[in-house]
C-alpha cells in the first residue's frame, strides 16, 4: 500500500472559512440564557401554544446533562410543561440546540429565585428600557429643549408618551 497522497491526508487543522457555510448559526452555550431562548424558539415553531407555556418558566439550569424549569407551585404553565409530550418536546429542542439530549425535569421554584427571569419577564424588561431610552432621547432634543426653555417649562416636568407603551 502506498502511503496516502498529501490532498487525500486528514488534517486536524479548522475548516477554512470557505469550508463553513455562511448561514450557518453558532450554537449557543448551554449555561448561556441564549441556549433557553433558542430552546424555546424552535418549540414556538414546532407547538406554538408549548412554547407560549414555556416562557413563563424560569430557566433553572440548561446543560447538556439537565434542563430544569422551574414554575410557580400550583402554576397553570407548570402543569403544562410537566406532561409526557411537553417534556419530550423540550429534550429534542435542548439536543438540537445543545448537541446532547438532557434530562427534562419541571420544578416548583418562588417567585424570587435566584433573581432569575422568565422569557416574558426578559422581554418585559428589554421593552422597558428601550421605551426609557427613546423618552430620554426626545426630551434632549436640542428643539425639546429650545421648546422648554421658550415656554420656561422645566425638563423634569415635561413628559413624553412613546408609541410603544
Amino acid at each position: 500500500d502506498a502511503p496516502p497522497a498529501p490532498d487525500d491526508a486528514p488534517s486536524d487543522a479548522p475548516p477554512a472559512p470557505d469550508d463553513i457555510p455562511s448561514d450557518a448559526p453558532s450554537a449557543p452555550a448551554a449555561g448561556d440564557g441564549r441556549a433557553w431562548e433558542s430552546i424555546v424558539s424552535a418549540i414556538m415553531d414546532a407547538k406554538p401554544a408549548l412554547g407560549a407555556v414555556l416562557q413563563h418558566g424560569v430557566p433553572v439550569r440548561v446543560s447538556a446533562e439537565a434542563v430544569v424549569l422551574g414554575f410557580p407551585r400550583g402554576s397553570f404553565f407548570g402543569e403544562q410543561a410537566r406532561a409526557l409530550d411537553a417534556k419530550e418536546a423540550i429534550a429534542r429542542s435542548a439536543a438540537n440546540v445543545l448537541g446532547a439530549e438532557p434530562r427534562v425535569e419541571v420544578t416548583s421554584v418562588d417567585a424570587s429565585a435566584d433573581g432569575a427571569k422568565t422569557l416574558v419577564e426578559a422581554a418585559k424588561e428589554r421593552r422597558d428600557a428601550r421605551i426609557e431610552a427613546t423618552r430620554q432621547k426626545a426630551l434632549n432634543h436640542p428643539i425639546v429643549l429650545e421648546a422648554a426653555q421658550l415656554f420656561r417649562v422645566a425638563p423634569e416636568r415635561m413628559t413624553v408618551r412613546v408609541e410603544l407603551e
